[in-house]
């Protein structure tokens, strides 16, 4: 079972949150689970292998609980419908046990577009776009460029702010960028 992160709990893309995950286990044979991530559409596995601190092969035992520290990469997808799951059992012998955590907010922003790798030409319009969650309607964003890999950043792309709830903007990339 899984018991945190709590219900409508909100943890911070890019900040560590102190036993974000605890979940209860008992009368599993093996000493590992993996942990998943869920957006509500994708799952991505955080931790595979992970060791089962309170994995007992005696039923007579209670299980404490398991916990674990854990800092959300930024480039997961921030969900306000995210949930944890924990797999681990062995399936030739008591099956795989399933955990999933309540809903929960992953609050962040991450820019889908452009990718790693796009190249986009000078005087042209593109398009920038980004997923975000745990934010009030009325949250504003600023873009900057790096164009040296983010050791530096130039100052903002554009006049005003953004909505940040817009998710896409579109980018007429002035004549004077210093392409990279």
């Amino acid at each position: 079972k899984v018991t945190e992160p709590l219900q409508d709990e909100v943890i911070k893309m890019g900040v560590e949150t102190v036993e974000a995950m605890k979940w209860l286990s008992a009368g599993l044979l093996d000493d590992s689970v993996d942990v998943i991530y869920s957006d509500g559409t994708t799952e991505t596995t955080l931790f595979t292998g992970t060791f089962n601190d309170e994995s007992f092969s005696e039923v007579s035992y209670v299980s404490g609980a398991n916990l674990r520290d854990w800092t959300p990469a930024r480039t997961l997808n921030p969900s306000g419908n995210a949930r944890i799951k924990v797999v681990g059992g062995l399936p030739q012998t008591v099956g795989i046990y399933t955990g999933i955590s309540p809903r929960f907010t992953l609050q962040g922003v991450r820019i889908s577009q452009p990718t790693t790798g796009s190249q986009y030409d000078i005087g042209w319009t593109r398009t920038i776009n980004w997923l975000n969650a745990g934010f009030t309607p009325a949250a504003r964003a600023k873009f900057y460029l790096s164009t040296d890999g983010g050791s530096t950043y130039g100052p903002s792309m554009f006049a005003t702010d953004t909505a940040l709830n817009l998710q896409t903007k579109s980018w007429p990339i002035p004549l004077g960028t210093r392409p990279t």
